[in-house]
């Protein structure tokens, strides 16, 4: 017992001797053991009346969700501290309440859920020796909210989660530490999705002046996702790792030289298809004269799942010179090795090329700017080949509801995709869908997925149809050109690429290419045209798209704005005989009579046609904000028609929120 005391008065004397450090600014506080203030005090009351129904257009019946959501609440944030704010000083939104939820089906399967809870909706955090370097962060929230992805896909989100953040912050090698548990339920038109996640996340960097650092980040991670649909159910579980050093070093009269060297580790072990990247980089950069300068870079990719590997050998070396401030022109030499195997098929090549790039920048006076681009690259390749597969790991795309064809034809299956990470699988299907009627494969958004959205970036994993053992060469030339007049007021552009194959080797399947972009833009005080023309003659699959957009935006009076924004575009694929078409518009409008009341309505259609994709979506949307003094109302109805696939969904959801702050 003694001993024990005698710890339990060395840990009190530790701690008032890093308090007593960490308060030395602050002498003339007095210690408390605790202090409590409240910001701010509120009554709030949310509601939340949605309806939606799911069918197949070649069957019959539907299914019909019915749910209510009341959930009034007494609204508290405060902060305070314990001791001393030096000690532990914290801050807390929190909303007691009581949560009503009824949940009833109809058709299929019909069921029903009555919950009723205590509402626990919060947000805190508070911070151990926030003065001292190894300040700790604990943090903790809870919520539900409603968020749009765009105007066409709106969902309902419940979360919580808890965390811890800790380190060292200051030394030659600063380093954090950060662990979270996040579990987020996300439900959309016919679709759920739910996530429970932990990471553990290490950052350590040393700046050493001079834009000279090193930086290593370490995450580890669990991930298990459930995704429900109509009739349907998956689950993946999976582990991650991914670790990242960069190293940057300048050095020199006016930092002349510099090496820039990266390392990404990237482990996913999942019941789908566990995987592994690694991949190295190094560039080096050397100033000759102030407008010349020699780069040489190597790149090193390593990849393997259960099925498949790939290995890569890039090195380049560059000269730029920059002739004028408006011309920049380069030349440079690279070569490479490339391995790849898929079950009993590999494909080992070696490619040496060359490539000239030159850029042309000017203003023309006042009144416009010229941009004109050229690259010109030839290579030569000689591979050996057994079996018939190769595969291509994590090919980055930007995907949207526009078809997004692969880089490489003769498209045999999709391994895998996932998110920008590498960490989170998509579902094909449910994420995205795949047109294997074209050479290459096209990849696509399904509009309703609640993984990913319209712009963000997937990696795709493939294989391809490998091409015999021999040699072959490609030319590929590309041609850029815009003008930009009167501050932008016209534009125009054009684009050519050509792509040319040689071989004396039968049995190759090559593409041939030759691409050529055309368009114009008009702005002008808030109307936006354009017009884009684009052709493809391909020896695999050819097409001709034709696309125009006009927008308007407008503030009609002090009060009000409006804007219309309409796209239309027609592709024609002769090789198919067939034509797609795609139109979208949407219209917004906003009043706000007075300081006190804001109106907003928004509405839009999106239809597309052709090659199985069809898909007609609408939405609207209706809200109501009001404040007078401490009194705030919101009041809301949105709704949301979807056939996709064959696949009809629509939805109704109104909502009122009230707070009174005191």
């Amino acid at each position: 017992m003694a001993q024990r005391a005698r710890y339990g008065t060395q840990l009190t004397l530790a701690c008032l001797w890093l308090l007593s450090l960490s308060a030395r600014a602050q002498d003339n506080y007095q210690p408390r053991w605790v202090t409590f203030r409240i910001t701010d005090a509120y009554l709030a009351f949310d509601s939340e009346f949605e309806q939606q129904t799911v069918s197949t257009a070649n069957t019959a019946g539907a299914t019909t969700l019915q749910r209510i959501y009341l959930a009034p609440a007494i609204g508290v944030d405060a902060m305070g501290s314990i001791y001393h704010p030096n000690l532990f000083s914290y801050s807390l939104e929190a909303e007691p309440g009581y949560e009503y939820q009824k949940i009833s089906y109809t058709g299929s399967g019909a069921s029903g859920l009555t919950q009723n809870t205590v509402l626990q909706n919060y947000r805190g955090s508070g911070t151990l020796f926030q003065s001292m370097p190894f300040a700790t962060t604990v943090s903790g929230s809870q919520d539900h909210q409603v968020t749009d992805y765009d105007l066409f896909n709106t969902v309902t989100v419940d979360s919580h989660g808890y965390g811890v953040s800790t380190g060292y912050k200051t030394g030659p090698v600063p380093v954090t530490l950060t662990y979270q548990d996040s579990y987020q339920d996300t439900t959309g038109i016919g679709e759920e999705l739910i996530q429970d996640q932990q990471n553990l996340d290490l950052h350590a960097r040393s700046d050493r002046g001079d834009r000279n650092f090193t930086d290593l980040t370490y995450h580890y991670g669990t991930l298990d996702q459930t995704v429900n649909t109509s009739g349907s159910s998956f689950v993946d579980n999976s582990t991650y790792q991914i670790a990242n050093l960069i190293d940057s070093e300048r050095w020199g009269e006016d930092d002349r030289y510099s090496l820039v060297d990266t390392l990404l580790y990237n482990q996913l072990d999942t019941e789908g298809l566990p995987s592994q990247t690694f991949t190295a980089q190094s560039d080096f950069g050397m100033d000759l004269t102030p407008r010349l300068r020699n780069t040489y870079d190597y790149n090193f990719i390593d990849y393997s799942d259960n099925m498949s590997d790939y290995e890569q050998n890039f090195g380049r070396a560059a000269l730029r010179h920059q002739l004028y401030d408006s011309l920049t022109s380069s030349i440079d030499v690279h070569g490479g090795t490339y391995h790849s195997g898929s079950g009993d098929s590999t494909v080992d090549s070696t490619t040496v090329g060359v490539r000239g790039i030159l850029d042309y920048r000017k203003n023309l006076g006042s009144w416009g700017h010229l941009s004109f681009g050229n690259s010109a690259q030839y290579d030569l390749i000689n591979q050996t080949s057994t079996g018939g597969a190769s595969l291509v790991p994590n090919e980055a795309h930007v995907i949207s509801i526009v078809p997004t064809p692969l880089n490489q034809p003769q498209d045999l299956s999709i391994v895998s995709v996932t998110d920008s990470t590498g960490t989170k699988l998509l579902r094909e299907g449910i994420d995205y869908s795949v047109d294997r009627n074209v050479n290459p494969w096209e990849i696509q958004l399904i509009p309703t997925s609640l993984s990913i959205k319209s712009g963000d970036i997937v990696l795709v994993t493939y294989t391809v149809q490998a091409n015999p053992s021999g040699s072959y060469s490609t030319f590929e030339d590309q041609l850029e050109a815009r003008l930009d007049l009167f501050n932008r007021l016209f534009s125009l552009y054009a684009r050519l690429h050509v792509v040319q194959n040689f071989t004396n080797d039968p049995g190759f399947v090559l593409e041939n290419l030759v691409e050529t972009q055309a368009g114009a833009e008009f702005n002008w005080h808030g109307l936006h045209l354009g017009a884009d023309y684009d052709k493809r003659n391909s020896s695999l699959y050819d097409y001709t798209t034709e696309s125009l957009s006009e927008g308007y935006q407008v503030r009609a009076l002090s009060d009000c704005t409006f804007s219309l924004d309409f796209h239309q575009r027609w592709t024609d694929y002769s090789s198919q005989d067939v034509r797609a078409t795609y139109y979208d518009f949407i219209g917004r409008f906003q009043w706000q009579p007075t300081s006190h009341l804001t109106c907003s309505v928004e509405g839009g259609l999106e239809q597309q046609r052709g090659r199985g994709l069809d898909q007609d979506l609408a939405a609207a949307r209706a809200h109501v904000d009001w404040s007078m003094g401490k009194l705030s109302v919101n009041l809301g109805y949105e709704y949301s028609d979807e056939n996709y696939a064959g696949q009809l969904n629509q939805r109704h959801f109104l909502f009122l929120k009230a707070k009174r702050r005191f």
